[in-house]
């Protein structure tokens, strides 16, 4: 139990060079004592702890004590999976490091209060016809759903340890940079091949960087929440309004439509996640957490993103 929420927390972050990890880590930083757990083992500086999962290595005794640990480890989400290869680096990169730390805290003398684990929306099944909260979703069938189904099961020891657990089910994060689904979007809307994707009614669903630091500092506080969480704005957008609204925004024609054929040709089997969209994933638990999005609709949302300040953004 975090007893006094007025004191700095000391908070350990695995994967804190990614995307959600640096902001994370600099947004924390401003109120808490952060550290970074990290792969090199030479030359560790002070606020740095050493792991090497694929060796089965962790620095235990540096651990004891933490307030919170979040576990954002893992290859990137959206890069091809085309082999066998892939499979098992992207299953092997989450559930082999959440397990080694799960292990690890379950056994220090000093755990922390709570583990914030990643996890993605992929869980759920793209099949679900309704609106997926975390009590009513149902797993899906494919690969990224059954992976993320053993990320999750990964932190269980720790949970049974009596540490609460949160898995954090991400969905696209909207970024910039060079990692997330928007950013690959914007050299080609730039170069005037921008188009709808398939029918464009697919539905995706969607967070800021703002909003999810923010997020995972409430659940830090929150001792009510645990399980997994929906991390994602209460409304989701459709592929057609995502593409609009980002031409818009660059100031770039959006004229073409490209279909589910040349979709496949072009993208291989990433074409199928593209084409059938998301289910309708809603923030349940944050909701009745009285946590408030800041950027709940796409435009706002984009233009907080890209650095475009309106009327609805302004800090």
């Amino acid at each position: 139990m975090i007893n006094n929420k007025l004191n700095p927390l000391k908070i350990a972050i695995t994967g804190s060079t990614g995307l959600i990890g640096d902001n994370l880590k600099r947004f924390l930083k401003k109120k808490h004592i952060v550290f970074s757990v990290v792969r090199h083992k030479s030359c560790v500086e002070m606020n740095e702890i050493y792991w090497n999962p694929d060796n089965g290595e962790i620095d235990d005794k540096s651990l004891e004590g933490m307030d919170v640990v979040v576990n954002l480890s893992g290859s990137r989400l959206n890069r091809r999976i085309c082999t066998n290869k892939d499979r098992e680096e992207f299953l092997n990169s989450r559930v082999n490091s959440t397990k080694l730390l799960s292990k690890t805290l379950a056994r220090l003398s000093k755990p922390p209060s709570v583990f914030l684990s990643a996890s993605s929306i992929d869980w759920y099944s793209s099949e679900c016809k309704y609106k997926v909260t975390e009590e009513n979703g149902c797993n899906g069938n494919d690969f990224m759903a059954q992976m993320c189904k053993a990320w999750e099961d990964s932190a269980k020891v720790a949970e049974d340890s009596g540490i609460r657990v949160v898995n954090l089910r991400f969905p696209y994060v909207l970024s910039s940079v060079k990692s997330s689904i928007m950013a690959s979007f914007i050299p080609i809307i730039n170069s005037g091949v921008g188009g709808i994707l398939g029918s464009g009614k697919q539905l995706m669903c969607y967070i800021t960087l703002y909003d999810i630091v923010h997020a995972m500092s409430h659940i830090m506080l929150q001792e009510s929440i645990s399980g997994p969480v929906n991390m994602v704005t209460p409304m989701p957008t459709t592929n057609e309004e995502f593409m609009c609204i980002l031409a818009e925004l660059l100031n770039k024609p959006l004229r073409l439509r490209y279909p589910q054929w040349l979709l496949k040709i072009l993208c291989g089997n990433s074409a199928k996640k593209l084409i059938k969209g998301n289910c309708y994933v809603f923030p349940e638990k944050l909701i009745n957490s009285k946590f408030q999005f800041r950027y709940t609709d796409i435009k706002s949302a984009m233009s907080y993103t890209l650095g475009i300040l309106t009327d609805n953004n302004k800090c």
